[in-house]
């Protein structure tokens, strides 16, 4: 029994010297307990600001959203010759029209040359809504590429008029863009490369 006891007594000395002292245990659980709850809380404090940005930022888009609409379907309007009277832009700016029969398609429905236009008046609409007065120069890289003559006359007629507003640069690569100018009578600085 003697023998059993310091058997017993030996194997209890070597567990307790393979592990740590309790106190010692004790205080890396507090303090790792610590490190838990603080980053809980920042986790909180991040996830409170990203719900209340969220939150802003769909407010904002709600607001701007028709205001959008409003003024892309007016250039799109013109684009199109009254073939469309109107352009909901939902807050992801996608786009919704309305032909002159008041029926609503999406925009897919579009050809390419008026998807282009509507596109473009949606660009204007956000140019003049963010840059209200401010004349920010717009530039347009080959953007008529897909409309047909009669589109490409009814589109610079729209950027006649915002040229009054905003200083534009047409990028072409034909001289479609500037004869339309021409017909159109509208005043125009040509430089060539």
């Amino acid at each position: 029994m003697g023998e059993k006891a310091a058997e017993t007594q030996r194997s209890i000395a070597v567990i307790e010297g393979r592990g740590a002292d309790p106190g010692v245990l004790t205080g890396k659980r507090d303090a790792v307990k610590r490190q838990l709850e603080e980053a809980r809380a920042r986790f909180e404090a991040y996830e409170a600001a990203r719900a209340g940005i969220e939150e802003a930022s769909n407010q904002m888009k709600s607001l701007v959203s028709p205001r959008v609409g409003e003024m892309a379907g007016k250039y799109f309007a013109v684009a199109t010759e009254g073939k469309y009277r109107s352009l909901a832009v939902d807050t992801r700016l996608a786009m919704e029209l309305q032909d002159e029969n008041g029926v609503s398609r999406d925009c897919d429905y579009l050809s390419a040359g008026a998807k282009d236009s509507a596109y473009l008046s949606l660009r204007l609409a956000l140019t003049e809504l963010f840059y209200e007065g401010a004349g920010m120069p717009l530039v347009l890289d080959d953007a008529f590429g897909r409309l047909d003559d009669h589109r490409l006359t009814a589109m610079l007629k729209v950027l006649s008029a915002t040229a009054e507003k905003h200083q534009i640069f047409l990028l072409c690569c034909t001289d479609r863009e500037e004869t339309t100018l021409q017909k159109l009578g509208t005043k125009y600085t040509a430089l060539g490369i």
